[in-house]
């Protein structure tokens, strides 16, 4: 299976993008690895990060939000096309370079894969780099997929569009490791109410049973996603 198609399968669900920073670091021999999305609609002085993932010893030792604002510190620096920057990390005292490959998610969201590197680490080499902006531009595009159907249930067209907002929210539970009653937890409900939403679910979607449901929503997904690189496609062509 190509890089690509892994990448892909990677990203079908928030809780599986978080293994794509190990599985990049593991394939490209590198020691540690974030994977970034900010919201970059906002002031530059308050980006907000709707999705961050790191691989190896990075994060570790650090508080998470001291950890955000590092990333988020980066996010600062990167430029705003797709090429690789070099740039200072003053809160990261292990890791206080990094290279970084960004791509446009849509007029939203930007997406940073950050290499992190120690103080004495050589340049990357330049066949590593320009696979890794390749490798960036296939994961924009999976990623974007991602976060337009986490935001926009409707973007998966019917019947997911006549789902109510707490029916979306228990569906992206369920197409999680998340059991049951673990998602009747997080989102507050009783065991009662949250069966009642499962069996709604099923009738809209025309399914009997989990496994069904989350190979119906990933379907739409796999469709979705080759709609979207279609019109990208167009888009280069025009």
């Amino acid at each position: 299976m190509g890089i690509a198609a892994l990448l892909a399968d990677l990203t079908v669900t928030p809780d599986r993008s978080r293994g794509v920073p190990d599985f990049l670091s593991r394939t490209l021999g590198l020691e540690s690895l974030t994977l970034l999305v900010v919201r970059h609609d906002q002031p530059q002085e308050c980006p907000e990060a709707v999705f961050c993932a790191s691989s190896g010893p990075v994060a570790t030792g650090y508080a998470h939000g001291e950890f955000q604002r590092a990333v988020l510190d980066i996010y600062r620096q990167a430029g705003d096309g797709g090429t690789c920057w070099e740039v200072a990390v003053e809160r990261l005292s292990t890791f206080p370079r990094a290279a970084v490959f960004a791509r446009n998610l849509d007029d939203a969201h930007r997406m940073l894969l950050i290499v992190h590197r120690r103080a004495g680490d050589a340049a990357l080499p330049s066949g590593l780099a320009q696979d890794l902006l390749l490798i960036a531009l296939e994961l924009a595009k999976q990623m974007r997929c991602l976060i337009v159907w986490q935001g926009s249930p409707h973007t998966l067209g019917p019947p997911f569009e006549t789902l109510t907002a707490r029916e979306w929210a228990v569906l992206c539970g369920l197409n999680s490791d998340m059991l049951e009653k673990q998602i009747a937890v997080r989102m507050d409900l009783s065991p009662h109410t949250l069966h009642s939403h499962v069996k709604s679910i099923y009738r809209k979607l025309g399914v009997q049973g989990r496994l069904p449901l989350i190979n119906r929503m990933h379907a739409a997904i796999h469709h979705m996603r080759s709609e979207m690189s279609g019109r990208h496609q167009k888009c280069l062509a025009s």
